[in-house]
């Protein structure tokens, strides 16, 4: 055996780069589902975190809506965080389905 290949690899007559390569195509529809379920969460946590803290942003407004009583205002931003949550999903879960399986 050659000591550019491992035993696998010469089963398979590829290389170790390809063998990675394959194996990172393998787990990108994993990963883009583990996305599609982190994201929405990440984006939740920086629109408190934004609310806290006072940065301006969407966070922020919908505190500052929340306070006022400012009702179109305030269902306007919980709409968009759902819509911009709802998207980033879709895109994610369709990602999952584009990329090659194995």
């Amino acid at each position: 055996m050659g000591s550019n290949f491992s035993e696998l690899s010469v089963f398979l007559r590829m290389d170790k780069k390809r063998i990675a390569k394959q194996a990172r195509i393998a787990a990108l529809p994993r990963q883009a589902f583990y996305w599609s379920l982190l994201s929405p969460v990440i984006f939740i946590v920086l629109l408190f975190f934004e609310a806290k803290f006072e940065f301006p942003g969407l966070g922020n407004t919908i505190k500052m809506a929340f306070e006022l009583n400012d009702s179109p205002l305030l269902y306007g931003g919980a709409v968009c965080v759902f819509l911009f949550v709802l998207a980033v999903n879709v895109f994610f879960l369709a990602l999952t389905k584009i990329l090659p399986h194995k």
